[in-house]
């Protein structure tokens, strides 16, 4: 009557799901305790438990109430493991009162052991079941079969952290061991992969067996062999001259597997729903669980993700581990991962399971490479120590330096960089005074990444190393796709970043400008060209209106710069056969509804707006198309004969259906001219005879389609004449 159902955790959330567990609990706030007389039957059991588990003799363990729970006939908990509540909790302990059942063993399994705990046998009844484990352990409860299961549960607590040397490493002849082999390890080149010799490994990173939390990873809260084999190292670490520190370690495994019909299992792949068991206690002992069979291992991706070192200062890194550097004394397939994924096959590759852990790992390395591995994990870390030389004058220090991390630095600095960086950037190269290194140093910054905050950093550099030296030090790149869009964002902004630099107070600021114009310009032209020639026309003109922002921001700047020469470059271009009347139309709305009558005259496109007006006009005076005038204008983008042949039958005015017998492949490419040219033909496929017949028929949509481009020519040739005097 005092109970109510258990819940459980599931990641970050609290359920309640009898399918996983069933059984009753009782809060700690309701339950009491004699603490005198229980604390002369727990202290010495607490004891047993600490050497049990593998603690120093220093620690002391405190247990800490969580709750009492009862299971009743059928009821269990299914495979889990418990969530620290604690950052210093470190395991559970499971005390049994002396309450008669059957059933309801309790099964604790890790690193490929197991322990199975039943109900207590004594005679008189009265014994009391003690069973501790670190809470990172794999447990469950089967049904109770007959009977009640009642038990009280305690977060189990380390009081005095403190750890020494001597309690956990004890033979020096096995220390001078390790330490030869460690040494050994970063003098021994790995054997090589592809083509070449490898450089022996920078750095050890050896997984732990027990898995902690983010918060709970800590040198004195170490596990059982964990905390050993880690004294041990640190040890090692000080007579070799190595920083080592403890990390949280991600890990994504990909395995070949053999199954892809596999139920399911609570082990790592989700959970089994328990329905219905009647079982016996002699069954318990085995879970025949379903699972792939996994054969090769393809893929293992072993990240990095937060360094602490023995001080408990908090390092946040994030760098992938190479097979090279890694050291198991169990492997990851053998724990249970945080999710699995099953893909089944997909015709170039098998079946494969892919399995997510999150461990934890001693890691070390050499001082002298570790100025070498922490550049190579934080690209702010390394800039920090380059300016930090440069203030004490070591010019040539700090050269060196970069001379170290130059040959991964692209890939450190990675794509998105904010921008505090890149102005520290720009002014610790234009500080290094050498210019291949300073070039070398700013070669990852894509065009895009730079904003009017700096402009001051641009021209110093520009005043150092003169501004060819830019040109060569940000290199061209040709976005397509997503770059593209991002690109084209960016332009939108460039008239900041040119009066940025005109404010300077150094001349290099026009020049620095006039550059960054004419290369940007350079590449919108090639884009209008290439958004011109390519993809369906209803698409196409709405892709071009896009590019008209850019365009005028292009040109606002080259006015400002007065680079009349590059300002009539772009109007040529506007005004030439590339640029579609009507979008040319729309780029001239947009100029006059968002600039004054004096700025738009300054942008030149009178030109623009002559070549317009001629355009339409001479679409308005052709002829309209006759009722009996089924000629379609041909795409010339493909010249085979199937082609050839189409072309015949849209330019033909009076042929208006036509049944071509063709095999599945032409058929196929004709189909692909039509609907990628987005022609008024409708094709469909007889399927009779061999080859079948492919049917095409002109539909009415060709006049349609005229009678509205008409329609909006003539509207845009009457705006045109509305605004002449703008």
């Amino acid at each position: 009557a005092a109970a109510r159902p258990a819940k459980h955790g599931y990641k970050e959330q609290t359920r309640l799901d009898r399918q996983v567990r069933d059984t009753w609990e009782i809060p700690k706030s309701r339950v009491k305790l004699d603490q005198r007389r229980w604390k002369r039957t727990l202290g010495p059991e607490l004891d047993a438990i600490r050497a049990g588990l593998g603690l120093a003799e220093e620690h002391e363990l405190r247990a800490d109430l969580h709750n009492l729970l009862i299971y009743e006939p059928g009821q269990f908990f299914a495979p889990h493991q418990d969530t620290p509540k604690t950052d210093d909790m470190v395991g559970t302990l499971v005390v049994t009162l002396p309450c008669p059942f059957t059933g309801g063993a309790l099964i604790v399994e890790h690193g490929g052991e197991r322990l199975v705990s039943r109900a207590p046998r004594s005679p008189r009844g009265d014994e009391l079941s003690f069973v501790a484990f670190y809470a990172d352990c794999q447990h469950e409860v089967r049904p109770v079969t007959s009977g009640y299961r009642v038990c009280l549960t305690y977060n189990l607590s380390i009081v005095n952290e403190s750890t020494s040397a001597s309690a956990l490493v004890s033979e020096d002849a096995r220390l001078d061991a390790l330490e030869q082999q460690v040494r050994l390890f970063f003098e021994t080149a790995p054997e090589p992969r592809w083509s070449g010799p490898e450089d022996p490994p920078d750095r050890l990173v050896i997984l732990l067996d027990h898995q902690y939390s983010r918060r709970g990873l800590g040198w004195r809260r170490l596990k059982n062999a964990d905390a050993r084999r880690a004294e041990a190292l640190r040890e090692v670490a000080e007579r070799l001259e190595c920083e080592i520190f403890l990390s949280q370690v991600q890990v994504h495994d990909t395995w070949g597997c053999d199954d892809d019909s596999y139920e399911f299992g609570y082990r790592g792949r989700g959970y089994r729903r328990w329905r219905d068991w009647e079982v016996f206690e002699e069954d318990f002992e085995e879970d025949a669980e379903r699972s792939p069979e996994l054969h090769d291992l393809h893929d293992s991706e072993v990240i990095l993700t937060h360094l602490v070192g023995f001080d408990g200062e908090p390092d946040e890194v994030s760098t992938l581990v190479r097979s090279d550097e890694l050291v198991h004394t169990t492997p990851s397939i053998d724990l249970d991962p945080l999710r699995s994924s099953h893909t089944g096959y997909m015709g170039n590759w098998g079946n494969t399971m892919e399995y997510w852990y999150e461990r934890a790992a001693v890691v070390m390395w050499p001082l002298e490479r570790a100025f070498v591995l922490r550049a190579r994990a934080s690209a702010r870390w390394a800039l920090d120590q380059v300016e930090q030389t440069l203030r004490l004058g070591l010019d040539e220090d700090a050269r060196d330096m970069v001379r170290l991390f130059l040959p991964f630095w692209t890939r450190t600095v990675g794509k998105d960089v904010p921008t505090a960086f890149i102005k520290r950037l720009l002014r610790t190269s234009e500080q290094i005074d050498e210019p291949d290194i300073a070039a070398a140093l700013v070669g990852p910054l894509r065009v895009e990444q730079l904003t009017s905050p700096m402009a001051a950093g641009l021209v110093a550099l520009a005043d150092r190393y003169g501004t060819e030296w830019i040109t060569r030090a940000l290199p061209e790149t040709n976005e397509r796709g997503f770059f593209a869009e991002e690109r084209l964002s960016w332009l939108r902004s460039v008239p900041k970043l040119i009066d940025a630099l005109l404010a300077q107070s150094s001349p290099s600021g026009r020049p620095v400008a006039q550059w960054l114009i004419q290369r940007q310009w350079a590449w919108l032209e090639a884009h209008y060209r290439r958004v011109a020639a390519e993809g369906p026309p209803s698409s196409r003109d709405t892709e071009l209106r896009k590019l008209n922002e850019p365009i005028l921001a292009l040109l606002g700047s080259a006015a400002r710069t007065e680079s009349g020469e590059m300002r009539d470059g772009i109007v040529e271009f506007l005004a030439s056969p590339h640029c579609p009347p009507l979008t040319l139309v729309e780029l001239l709305r947009t100029a006059r509804s968002r600039r004054s009558k004096n700025d738009v005259r300054r942008l030149g496109l009178a030109p623009v707006r002559a070549h317009a007006a001629a355009e339409l006009a001479a679409r308005l005076e052709f002829p309209e198309r006759t009722a009996d005038d089924w000629t379609i204008r041909s795409p010339s983008t493909c010249k085979c004969e199937l082609c050839v042949e189409l072309r015949g039958f849209l330019e033909s005015s009076t042929e208006t259906r036509r049944i071509w017998p063709l095999a599945k492949q032409r058929r196929r490419h004709i189909h692909d001219v039509i609907d990628s040219n987005e022609l008024p033909v409708k094709h469909t496929t007889r399927r009779e005879g061999s080859p079948h017949k492919l049917v095409l028929e002109k539909t009415q949509q060709l006049f349609h389609r005229e009678a509205k481009a008409r329609r909006e020519w003539s509207k845009a040739a009457s705006w045109l004449a509305r605004t002449a005097g703008w």
